[in-house]
């Protein structure tokens, strides 16, 4: 690893206005992106993901707006965290209420990436993620008046930079557990807008598990037996199992049969169980589920009205819902099926910050960058990650960041890519 020989590792310009003597002569030009995501701000930190991380993100964010090379800062998803809840958390009135809180206790951060905008040196543009999938686009624009937003269908965006030779987006659209629903519970939700997948309902419980302190739990699971010969009840059985794996890990005190996670959020207004969740099998065989009843059925349909370029298997979708690697696959997958222009493609959602180059099984190759996360912890990765890219009409640069406890930035790796 390299450390930056600049502050915050952003460009020799930045460098120059901290030193005594100044580098007033030194002419520059914007031509540097900078892409971050997973920021998750939270409006509570008795549970929020980013607190500790606060003022070095804040730190940084001064650093770009100080910086005379960049061009533009890409926000890619997750700025806000709607979803990072305890299960008995009460919602305001209003999701713009909500959104407020969250802007309370993130005021300085806020008002920086404000002021980045309200200078009109630096563009920032806007890509949802799934933690803020109901951030719509008149509340973005509310919230950071005079920002540029990337979206493409409800709770999705891809930024297409160039000739199409770069694209970012979150990574959501290709996950079953946290792509936008908006077909599911349509008999129990009072939005015909509603959009909210099942994996809202999963980082409920998995906040409460983390609040209280991974506890002991009684609760257990009935054994499923699968039709193997219906592809639609396999799914609901790889749904289970999908399920059970992660509450195994994730425990919590409550039982699964007590009513305890509220609601109130994108036409949800009811009170739900865990075990409203769970798929069961019926007295005639078949494995059906309360909330999300038709979630298997409905999977290719949900790809569509997603656009999602090359559709996904069942299984595979299901299967591969907890993996990073089915995630980043998803890079090769559907931006290097074809003759597709694009070079570089760009997701956060993982956590996982990294570059590597991949090939399709056409032989067709992208590079693929993660930006990784500025929330406090990741097991076994490091947090603090930007990625900074230039662009010229020969050559795409990608280059990973991990911001230090000193604000310097530590270069993890680089690839070149040849037009």
């Amino acid at each position: 690893m390299m450390k930056a020989a600049l502050v915050l590792g952003l460009s020799m310009a930045l460098v120059c206005m901290s030193m005594v003597n100044g580098c007033a002569n030194v002419t520059s030009v914007r031509n540097e992106i900078v892409v971050i995501s997973d920021i998750h701000m939270g409006a509570d930190d008795a549970f929020a993901e980013m607190k500790e991380n606060k003022e070095a993100f804040l730190v940084f964010l001064k650093g770009i707006r100080a910086s005379k090379t960049i061009a533009e800062l890409v926000v890619n998803g997750d700025l806000i965290d709607q979803w990072f809840l305890p299960m008995n958390y009460e919602m305001p009135e209003t999701l713009s209420e909500f959104n407020d809180l969250v802007a309370a206790n993130n005021q300085e951060i806020f008002d920086e990436i404000n002021g980045i905008i309200t200078d009109h040196k630096i563009k920032v543009t806007y890509i949802p993620g799934n933690h803020d999938i109901n951030l719509e686009q008149a509340e973005t624009e509310r919230l950071f008046p005079g920002i540029h937003q990337a979206r493409d269908s409800e709770g999705l965006g891809t930024y297409l930079i160039g000739n199409n030779d770069i694209a970012i987006e979150h990574g959501h659209r290709y996950n079953f557990f946290v792509a936008p629903d908006p077909l599911s519970n349509r008999d129990i939700v009072k939005s015909e807008k509603s959009i909210l997948p099942c994996g809202y309902f999963f980082t409920r419980i998995a906040t409460s598990d983390v609040v209280e302190g991974h506890p002991d739990t009684s609760n257990t699971f009935s054994d499923l037996t699968p039709n193997a010969k219906d592809t639609i009840q396999m799914g609901y059985y790889y749904y289970f199992m999908n399920w059970k794996s992660l509450l195994t890990a994730l425990p919590v005190k409550e039982s699964f049969s007590d009513k305890v996670i509220k609601t109130h959020m994108d036409g949800y207004s009811g009170t739900f169980a865990i075990s409203d969740l769970i798929p069961f099998q019926r007295s005639n065989g078949d494995i059906s589920v309360s909330l999300y009843d038709g979630i298997v059925e409905n999977w290719d349909e949900r790809q569509r009205i997603n656009r999602v370029n090359v559709p996904i298997d069942l299984k595979e979708a299901i299967v591969g819902a907890a993996s990073n690697e089915f995630t980043d696959s998803q890079a090769s997958m559907q931006y290097a099926a074809d003759d597709s222009p694009t070079k570089l493609v760009v997701f956060g959602h993982t956590h996982e910050a990294k570059i590597n180059r991949m090939t399709h099984r056409n032989s067709n190759e992208v590079v693929y960058a993660n930006s990784g996360t500025w929330i406090d912890h990741v097991e076994n990765q490091p947090t603090r990650t930007y990625l900074l890219i230039k662009r010229s009409d020969k050559e795409i640069i990608v280059e990973l960041y991990r911001v230090d406890d000193d604000g310097t930035s530590i270069k993890l790796s680089e690839e070149r890519i040849i037009k």
